[in-house]
């Protein structure tokens, strides 16, 4: 059974529909996830690589537009079910600027993009967190003797 927070639902809705997006923190699994809501067109044409990008190992204009053709033709059948959403409830989040926070390790990665299922989210608050070491002062000093 799978359930979708009807807050974030429409935050998602706003995005697509409008283009309305919101910085959200979202919790995964105990990953937490920050980033910009975006419309999954917006993400799919971020995702595909421009022929002036260096994201191709090679620089023949003939392989780069082959390359850039497989990329768009991947993302067709996902446009189409994102575009058959619209009338329904999104089941995917789009997120830009995405910054990563791994519960075990010291410092954040960044992703770029995240696609992630609306289902799996465990929970979020809106804007972007960041990781703050947290300063103890003389009183938190004295009980963790």
């Amino acid at each position: 059974m799978s359930f979708e927070d009807e807050t974030l639902v429409q935050l998602v809705k706003e995005a697509e529909e409008k283009g309305i997006g919101i910085g959200l923190t979202l919790c995964v699994n105990g990953l937490i996830i920050t980033g910009t809501v975006i419309r999954s067109k917006a993400y799919f044409d971020k995702l595909i690589p421009k022929p002036d990008e260096s994201a191709f190992s090679t620089k023949d204009p003939s392989e780069i537009e082959l390359a850039r053709s497989y990329f768009a033709k991947l993302s067709t059948p996902v446009m189409r079910e994102s575009s058959e959403e619209r009338d329904d409830n999104p089941k995917y989040i789009h997120l830009d600027n995405v910054v990563m926070y791994p519960s075990s390790a010291d410092h954040p990665f960044v992703a770029g993009l995240w696609r992630g299922k609306l289902s799996n989210i465990d929970g979020f608050s809106l804007g972007i967190a960041y990781w703050k070491t947290r300063i103890l002062d003389e009183d938190d000093e004295d009980e963790q003797a």
